[in-house]
């Protein structure tokens, strides 16, 4: 789950990715300076901007990556057309060339969100030690301290660690990802599963709490009745099901594996009355 800074969900692969990308306040000018053609201007690099997020947010990469080259051969200086085409390459599992735009973003604008998005295009490239440094690197700077969501920062620093099998600094960093904001969802999922084998019931409890922060998502309850039913305890297994069947806001790809799931789980207890049928 590497944290790149933009809206929840933006790209979905096996990552799973916060996307945030900070739209820049360079986006905007005050209006009494501006002319009728910057304002004019201004208003196409909104809706170019806009666009380009709107591809990603629905999985579309490659659509956005035909937006952004034309747009960024026009604008090669622009912050959020970099940050983009980052967050782009890095869909496209390209972090080589992920990363090459995201310094072109940081030397435009140097901020945390685009270094964050750097450390997740090492990550993704496997240079652990270079994210680690960066990261560091970060929270040692003043801009961090002024920084909304330390917590993205955190995470990925835990994600260095666990890719060098460094067990220990990474469940540090996790759980103060954590105490920074303990109803962050993509770290709470990550402990579940970091804790499944070395302490099943501490992974329960993240589970839990996963599903109580996100109940829509699809992952906890499918961990949690798959632990569930694997320690005897179909019953309350199926109790999760069901509840989140109840749900009118779940994706019908999601009700489809729900229900699969709770037909494997009712099989395990043939003999009694089951709470409810689909």
């Amino acid at each position: 789950m590497i944290l790149i800074d933009r809206l929840a969900g933006l790209i979905p692969f096996w990552l799973i990715i916060p996307f945030v990308v900070k739209l820049s306040s360079c986006l905007t000018l005050p209006i009494e300076i501006e002319g009728d053609v910057a304002k004019k201007n201004r208003a196409i690099e909104r809706d170019q901007v806009a666009l380009i997020v709107n591809y990603l947010n629905k999985g579309l990469p490659h659509t956005a990556l035909k937006e952004l080259r034309p747009t960024l051969i026009e604008k090669p200086h622009h912050f959020d057309l970099n940050n983009l085409m980052g967050i782009t390459q890095l869909a496209l599992k390209n972090p080589e060339k992920a990363g090459r735009y995201f310094l072109r973003a940081a030397e435009i604008k140097p901020s945390v969100s685009v270094l964050l998005n750097l450390s997740s295009a090492y990550l993704q490239a496997k240079k652990n030690v270079k994210a680690i440094r960066l990261l560091k690197k970060l929270i040692n700077s003043k801009e961090f301290t002024k920084y909304l969501y330390p917590e993205r920062v955190y995470h990925n620093l835990g994600l260095a660690f666990e890719g060098m099998e460094n067990d220990t600094e990474a469940e540090k960093y996790y759980l103060i990802a954590t105490s920074e904001n303990p109803v962050f969802y993509q770290t709470l999922m990550k402990l579940a599963r970091f804790y499944r084998h070395k302490n099943p019931l501490k992974s329960l409890e993240y589970l839990e709490k996963s599903q109580m922060t996100c109940t829509h998502c699809w992952d906890p309850i499918y961990l949690l009745s798959q632990t569930l039913y694997r320690r005897n305890k179909a019953e309350e297994a199926e109790k999760y099901l069901l509840k989140f069947l109840e749900q009118k806001n779940i994706s019908e790809a999601n009700r489809s594996k729900a229900l699969k799931q709770l037909s494997i789980v009712q099989s395990f207890q043939p003999r009694r009355q089951r709470l409810k049928k689909y």
